[in-house]
């Protein structure tokens, strides 16, 4: 790893040209490798220092680094020579030498950016992430009413109601961690009082997480989502601000659903004689709790029609040609690429592939069947991104979270209304991933016939249980339709959405789990594949 040498103080190398230069091209080299980076699959063209400003904390290495730098980074990419408007990104910074250096090296290696020489002191540039210090000050300035300066701007911190401490909780005291699961942003711990969320990529304006926690907990009342606590926003002099980080309640739990559900179909699975009561080895109960608190979201999300981000508005056939010529489209670009790629399949899934191939036709009219619906259907804000890795288990019951939609999408995107049905459908094809995950190559050992039948057993009897609770608890709401074909239409329309932007998915990431999605995809059409 090449280095940055300095004579003069550590932040320096931000301020002088010549040497900011270096560092952006450092940077550039850097972010590609950092676990929250969306930018991984497309060249850099350039990285510049938009804007930074000093952060102060307690517990440095002496006078020069008793403080980190927040840096807000302008990211271009190329993409095939077309001009790109840049993306802004954060980047908290600090330097770190000696024995800091070397606990940060063997426990949160990842956030080594680069070797740096400040004055004659060897050392790391390092995300200050990996510094409890700068964590601590970071929850420090959601509660402070003074901006913090930047070069163009200010980061302005704000507290809610759910802020008030109750006795005895001493949060500032505890010692903050941060969860190493987190893919698109980085979430702090501190202590059992507060989890705060750094979001790492700027979109103008309130972020989909903050305006639809906010909604949910101080506005409709509902209850099984962590309460938001404050946030910090950024703004550039006379720019639009945005969402830089939130702060909610810290929920106890024993971790997310999936970990959760894969844990209890491996018991199933295990143990072939078992599960005499038929509740799936006590999955049942959660699953079912899942689909009621999943109604009750999604009844609290559409519960104000006098608040016009929140309004409830008509899905009509205006609405829906759109949806599924996108969806039509999508499902061709997938069926071609499968084709080229057709000879570096396995043979089982080559078969599937050409299964769904003879089935194209069939598929394009189970999508089509959307746009000719009769029956009145309504769109709200929904999750988004709504997937067993977003709920946690709490005891008998759960609590959901991360309402900042698919990160794949554009900020317009993840606020617009969408049919509630698109975050069933995320969930039960959560569902099936996890089933069907048990009969991915290296998995379990010994996977027979029998093994996979109850595998697919199992989601069965999960997705009924899921969907029975769910409409149970939403009743007449009309913010799905009534049972029926028009029902069973919109239901297998998000799956087959999802089902496709899946198959895309892992044929560029995990061509091993390849099969989960289009096996999906051409159940839904009743084909031999599966």
């Amino acid at each position: 790893m090449s280095q940055v040498v300095t004579s003069g103080p550590w932040a320096g190398i931000f301020e002088n040209e010549a040497e900011r230069a270096r560092v952006e091209a450092r940077l550039a080299e850097a972010l590609p490798t950092l676990r929250w980076f969306r930018g991984k699959s497309r060249p850099i063209a350039a990285v510049a220092l938009f804007d930074i400003a000093r952060v102060p904390f307690s517990g440095g290495q002496g006078a020069e680094d008793d403080d980190a730098r927040l840096l807000f980074l302008a990211v271009t990419h190329d993409d095939h020579g077309a001009e790109q408007t840049p993306e802004l990104y954060v980047l908290p910074v600090a330097f770190a030498h000696g024995d800091e250096a070397l606990r940060i090296r063997d426990g949160s290696s990842s956030s080594v950016l680069f070797e740096l020489q400040a004055r004659g002191v060897q050392g790391i540039l390092v995300d200050a992430t990996a510094r409890p210090s700068f964590l601590l000050a970071l929850l420090a300035r959601v509660a402070d009413a003074t901006p913090l300066v930047t070069l163009r701007g200010s980061v302005q911190g704000a507290t809610l109601h759910a802020y008030a401490r109750t006795p005895g909780e001493g949060s500032a005291a505890a010692t903050p961690r941060v969860l190493r699961g987190e893919q698109t942003n980085t979430s702090i711990v501190y202590g059992t009082t507060f989890i705060l969320k750094l979001l790492r990529k700027l979109d103008d304006g309130v972020s989909a997480d903050l305006e639809v926690s906010r909604f949910l907990t101080d506005v409709a009342g509902y209850a099984n989502t962590p309460a938001v606590a404050g946030s910090l926003s950024y703004a550039a002099h006379s720019g639009t601000p945005s969402t830089l980080a939130i702060l909610q309640r810290f929920v106890p739990n024993s971790g997310d659903a999936w970990a959760f559900t894969k844990g209890a179909l491996t018991r199933y699975l295990d143990d072939p004689s078992g599960d005499s009561r038929g509740d799936l080895v006590g999955y049942l109960p959660l699953v079912r709790t899942l689909g009621k608190r999943t109604a009750e979201m999604h009844r609290a999300l559409a519960s104000r029609s006098d608040v016009p981000a929140f309004a409830p508005e008509p899905l009509g056939a205006a609405d829906r040609h759109p949806l599924v010529a996108a969806v039509t489209a999508a499902l061709g670009r997938v069926l071609t690429a499968l084709r080229s790629r057709e000879r570096d399949l396995a043979p089982e899934t080559r078969r599937r592939v050409l299964d769904l191939t003879s089935l194209e036709g069939a598929l394009e009219a189970r999508i089509g069947a959307l746009a000719t619906l009769t029956t009145n259907v309504v769109r709200t804000r929904i999750h988004g991104d709504f997937h067993l890795g977003q709920v946690l288990v709490t005891g008998d019951d759960v609590t959901i979270i991360d309402f900042e939609g698919e990160p794949s999408r554009t900020a317009e995107e993840r606020r617009a209304k969408r049919s509630p049905l698109a975050d069933v459908a995320g969930m039960l094809r959560s569902l099936h991933y996890a089933a069907m995950s048990a009969l991915v190559p290296g998995a379990r050992e010994g996977v027979t016939e029998e093994t996979a039948a109850r595998a697919r057993a199992w989601y069965e009897v999960a997705k009924a249980g899921y969907l029975e609770a769910y409409f149970v608890t939403l009743g007449d709401s009309p913010i799905a339709p009534p049972p029926g074909a028009a029902r069973d239409a919109m239901v297998d329309f998000y799956l087959l959405e999802k089902c496709i932007y899946e198959i895309g998915y892992e044929m560029n990431n995990r061509p091993d789990w390849l099969p989960i999605p289009l096996e999906g995809l051409l159940g839904l059409v009743g084909g031999a594949g599966a």
